[in-house]
């Protein structure tokens, strides 16, 4: 619609919602430094309210104070500057508000845009963030990364990604760290999503698709500090009340987590070929990590005995798939046998607790830190910071082998160390 020298537009704007297309006009103008954009559903409404504008603004001209010669030759001259581009001037003047007041004071807008360029200049297309998670977990998969590990990213990237939905290139620490915020998780869980971003940023950097600045400014950013969590392990006679009540099929999952200290998810993999030919070790094998690729950990006899209680010679020595399916059923056996004879205490799970107790009884049986944290898969300053000198050499003996252990009618006390946190409840 025209009026005088003033045009406003009727643009034909058709959207679909949950399957049913719509029609739709938009009138779009400026007024002043303002663009104002109205959307109706009969033309011939937006036809009227284009034509209305028009006089509106046409009127506004002719009523506008006249300009004096300095005034008009700095309009001229800023026009001619602005052909380059094509560019109104009102258009322009808006657009440079609008740019100034996102820029903290005393930033020149001039350095801003140098700042943005310079990190972009050798970036390979604008990737955006949820195209560039896929193709990270992509990667991780076929590097044959553990179904755990890939299964943490997916749920933390995930987030983040449908959160940040714009070109990998236009991340900062600032974005990040307020998005970290607004999640409100605590210390550990920052950590661990912080840890899973600077994974993604650095593959990122590696494609191209990110600035190398990026690295930089998420490595500056503030981890919290935590509090070394307490290391909850289980008493001689705690834990030869599991091996007594436990299911046949759950006896190996106790054995190879409390008499040789391998990891649930190492226990989960643990075949029977990885046993030696003479049946004194098992060896674990590693994928990845700092530890290494392949250890050998020695079985005590107390091991070697329970291991030959459900001894089937191949497959899988823990029956069961799930580290929780397991944890459920030694709860229920010894709870079911405590209910028998009359003993109202709960038992309750203590997580980690099974590998706790064999880096605690171990170096205190053997008093070499080194030979320990090589059976564990640890670094000796692990092993000196959450296991030296929390029990005595008498306590690990009795530990190891059983048959030194209390009489079974006496009360069992957690152990200090034990209780120094409550055990975490697996329903």
């Amino acid at each position: 619609m025209r009026e005088g020298s003033v045009e406003v537009k009727v643009y034909a704007t058709p959207f679909e919602l949950r399957g049913t297309k719509y029609s739709q006009y938009s009138v779009c103008y400026y007024l002043g430094t303002r663009r104002v954009r109205e959307r109706f559903s009969d033309l011939d409404k937006a036809k009227a309210a284009a034509r209305a504008a028009a006089v509106k603004l046409a009127n506004a001209d002719h009523d506008a104070f006249e300009l004096s010669a300095s005034d008009r030759s700095i309009f001229a001259h800023c026009t001619r500057i602005l052909e380059e581009f094509g560019t109104p001037l009102a258009v322009a003047v808006a657009e440079y508000v609008e740019s100034r007041r996102l820029l903290p004071p005393g930033t020149a807008l001039k350095d801003a845009v140098a700042e943005h360029v310079g990190r972009r200049a050798k970036l390979q297309g604008d990737g955006r963030v949820p195209v560039l998670v896929e193709e990270f977990i992509a990667a991780k998969l076929k590097a044959g990364l553990s179904k755990r590990h890939l299964t943490d990213l997916r749920h933390r990237l995930g987030r983040f990604s449908r959160h940040f939905d714009l070109p990998v290139g236009n991340l900062t620490a600032a974005l990040i760290e307020k998005y970290l915020d607004d999640l409100g998780v605590a210390g550990r869980s920052r950590i661990n999503d912080l840890t899973c971003i600077s994974a993604f940023g650095r593959y990122a950097v590696k494609v191209r698709q990110a600035p190398r600045d990026l690295l930089e400014e998420i490595g500056a950013l503030q981890r919290p500090k935590l509090e070394p969590p307490a290391t909850l392990i289980w008493s001689p006679n705690e834990f030869l009340e599991m091996l007594d009540c436990a299911p046949p099929a759950a006896v190996s999952f106790l054995v190879l987590g409390g008499l040789c200290g391998l990891r649930s998810s190492e226990i989960l993999r643990a075949d029977w070929s990885h046993l030696t030919p003479d049946g004194s070790h098992i060896a674990v094998i590693t994928r990845k990590g700092r530890s290494p690729s392949r250890r050998l950990v020695p079985l005590c006899e107390l091991a070697k005995k329970q291991l030959d209680r459900v001894n089937r010679g191949k497959g899988p020595i823990c029956e069961y798939t799930r580290e929780q399916y397991v944890i459920r059923a030694i709860i229920a056996a010894v709870n079911e046998v405590r209910a028998r004879s009359k003993n109202p205490e709960k038992f309750l799970w203590r997580e980690n607790a099974l590998r706790h107790s064999y880096g605690t009884y171990r170096v205190a049986l053997t008093g070499d830190v080194s030979r320990t944290s090589l059976e564990m898969g640890n670094s000796p300053s692990m092993i000196v910071k959450h296991y030296l000198q929390l029990v005595t050499k008498q306590d690990a003996e009795r530990f190891f082998d059983l048959s030194k252990r209390r009489a079974p009618t006496q009360r069992v006390e957690p152990l200090a160390v034990a209780a120094a946190s409550p055990p975490a409840h697996v329903e």
